[in-house]
C-alpha cells in the first residue's frame, strides 16, 4: 500500500526505518488496516512506502487472534493490540 505520509508525518510521529514494522489501525477503509513492513522511507519529498507483512498478507491470517506490542511512537508507544476477528477478512 503506498502511503500518502511524507517523513514529517510519519506513522504516529514516529521515524520507521526500511524493514520496520508498522501497525496500520483506523483506517476508513478497514481492509487497509494490519501490519506493514516500510519498504521505502518517506523523505519528505516521497511518501513512505508499506507492504503488508507476511504475518497478515492473506485472509486465513486475520482468523483467531493476534497480539501486536508497539513500543516506539509518540501516542500509541507501550501498548499492547489484540486483533480477533471470527470471520475471513478482506484484505
Amino acid at each position: 500500500m503506498p502511503s500518502t505520509r511524507p517523513s514529517e508525518d510519519a506513522p504516529d510521529g514516529g521515524s520507521p526505518a526500511a524493514n520496520d514494522i508498522v501497525l496500520v489501525k483506523d483506517e476508513s477503509t478497514a481492509s487497509h488496516n494490519g501490519l506493514y513492513t516500510v519498504t521505502t522511507v518517506g523523505d519528505g519529498s516521497h511518501a513512505y512506502v508499506l507492504t503488508r507483512h507476511i504475518a497478515m498478507d492473506v485472509t486465513g491470517e486475520f482468523m483467531g487472534a493476534l497480539v501486536v506490542v508497539e513500543n516506539n511512537g509518540a501516542a500509541n508507544n507501550n501498548s499492547m493490540w489484540l486483533c480477533t476477528y471470527a470471520s475471513a477478512a478482506t484484505v
